[in-house]
């Protein structure tokens, strides 16, 4: 299994992460771009067609889900896992607010998003309601992929490397944001895989991810309504 999850996250992954970010910056730098919420359909139905599959595929050889960190066991460790996440939401609804008074904070945001990242996120109320499900798809989908599954297949590797490599992986995924996304999402790749680790369950690291990409959605609207 360690050769398989060598193969996905070093070849496989890459390749899909390297090709998808070519195929989404071509797509978003259209004139006029696609409708954003037929992207983010197209977004989330790819990748439940690669997770359903899967889970599926455990469930049906008996292989117990847990494996996958889909489990809420683990006692105090989970339970602070979840006190961790509402304790960082909070620090982003604070930046958040922070930027509804501050017109040089939300200056300074503005510039450090890569223009393909602000053509992608949400711009306007309706474009934020159609993200929801999408916030929501890759702190599931995204997870078990770069999270469940490189730990149970890169289990008899070092944990540096479990975490490491499939963070890698993660960041291909968002190449089209530039070196500065790719650097940002492998980083909160890793700080996913220790919450992980830290925890035993998948489920506070859903959760994280999935606020995180709403917040971070909410703010991008933010901005562009002030700009």
């Amino acid at each position: 299994m360690t050769a398989l999850g060598l193969i996905l996250f070093l070849g496989v992954f890459p390749a899909i992460g390297f090709a998808s970010a070519r195929t989404m910056s071509r797509l978003l730098l259209d004139d006029p771009p696609p409708a954003r919420p037929s992207l983010y359909l197209n977004a989330m139905l790819s990748q439940w067609a690669l997770v359903v599959p899967l889970v599926t595929l455990f469930a049906l050889t008996g292989t117990d889900l847990a494996r996958l960190g889909l489990h809420l066991s683990g006692g105090p460790a989970v339970w602070a896992g979840f006190a961790a996440v509402a304790a960082i939401h909070v620090g982003l609804l604070a930046v958040r607010a922070r930027a509804v008074r501050s017109s040089r904070l939300r200056v300074w945001l503005w510039r450090r998003m890569h223009p393909a990242t602000r053509r992608l996120l949400p711009q306007t109320p309706a474009d934020l309601a159609a993200f929801a499900p999408v916030a929501v798809t890759a702190g599931v989908c995204e997870e078990i992929l770069f999270r469940g599954l490189p730990f149970f297949l890169l289990a008899d590797l070092p944990a540096g490397a479990v975490l490491v490599i499939p963070a890698l992986s993660f960041g291909t995924l968002h190449l089209y944001q530039g070196v500065l996304g790719f650097g940002v999402t492998a980083i909160a790749g890793l700080a996913f895989g220790g919450l992980y680790l830290a925890t035993g369950s998948l489920l506070p690291v859903m959760l994280l991810h999935g606020l995180y990409n709403w917040e971070v959605a909410r703010l991008h609207l933010l901005l562009v309504d002030t700009q």
